[in-house]
């Protein structure tokens, strides 16, 4: 008994709009600069730690906030090893919720990846409305330097911050196709502006800290800790904090080729790339007792 031969079927002509979309597809997809630029621009140690390290100065000083630093780093670090291993397995924009349900016990795979996707939620908000803080801050006091008449309040700092807010949602909501040029001229300011922080730092603050108050004096400077061991612990939310954002990069993984591969590279050498000396404001407070260390801490 013969059959007769499977007729194929015509296919459809593809739209224009059909081609239009799938051109955008590929021109999406993140060369190696702008993936990396991507990764860089999330991981901003550098800026963060610039502006953001008040805590770990007033409890642990700088010696407190150096040695904090370098531990943090270092821990963190094999944090970054561990989510590049999972982002080579399973390259997926959705990050860790994705990852909990695919690898957790069959019996809490929902549970336990509905806890890791609103945690990481509310954690990316929460990071989006601190930098948005500190923006406010810096503006403040670009304000005082300019104007030493002009008094900050915590109700200006407020207005500031909403400002920021709305002024980045706002980008991200009707500019969105213009981020990878952001995050172009972002990368090449901050690699280009290292140099020169560097430089002013080590040229115009004079004299350098000791090497003793960078390495071995610990401060508590708040005397509301009943140690300065606690202090030190406590004063490590700053360099915690500035180490936050390795797992952003793993949601590029919908927006690469070759995704098991770029992502877990990017990961890592983005880590290493912003991971550089930042512990040269340490020597570069020009504090050389307890007491000039209270006035520099009395202008951050």
């Amino acid at each position: 008994m013969s059959f007769p031969a499977p007729q194929r079927r015509p296919s459809a002509p593809i739209s224009t709009k059909h081609l239009k979309c799938i051109e955008d597809d590929e021109a999406y997809m993140k060369p190696p600069c702008r993936r990396l630029n991507s990764a860089h621009d999330t991981i901003d140690m550098q800026e963060v730690f610039l502006t953001a390290n008040t805590p770990g100065l007033m409890n642990g000083g700088l010696a407190g906030l150096f040695w904090s630093l370098i531990w943090t780093s270092i821990g963190q670090f094999f944090v970054v090893l561990s989510l590049a291993e999972i982002a080579s397995m399973a390259p997926t924009a959705g990050g860790q919720s994705h990852w909990v349900s695919e690898w957790a016990p069959k019996r809490s795979q929902r549970f336990l990846s509905y806890c890791t996707g609103w945690t990481t939620s509310i954690a990316w908000q929460s990071i989006v409305a601190t930098d948005c803080y500190i923006i406010a801050g810096i503006i403040q006091a670009l304000m005082v330097v300019n104007d030493p008449a002009y008094s900050s309040t915590r109700s200006a700092g407020t207005l500031l911050t909403i400002v920021a807010v709305m002024m980045v949602s706002a980008f991200n909501t009707f500019a969105a196709s213009h981020l990878p040029i952001a995050e172009g001229i972002f990368a090449t300011c901050r690699v280009f502006a290292f140099v020169p922080i560097v430089v002013t730092l080590w040229v115009i603050v004079s004299p350098k800290t000791p090497a003793a108050e960078v390495f071995v004096k610990f401060r508590d400077y708040t005397g509301t800790w009943p140690s300065t061991g606690l202090s030190v612990l406590v004063g490590q939310t700053t360099a915690i904090f500035v180490s936050f954002g390795s797992d952003a990069v793993a949601h590029l993984g919908e927006e690469v080729q070759e995704a098991a591969i770029v992502v877990p590279e990017g990961m890592v050498w983005s880590y290493l790339l912003v991971c550089r000396p930042l512990n040269r404001l340490s020597w570069c407070t020009g504090a050389d007792s307890q007491g000039s260390n209270r006035a520099f801490l009395s202008h951050l």
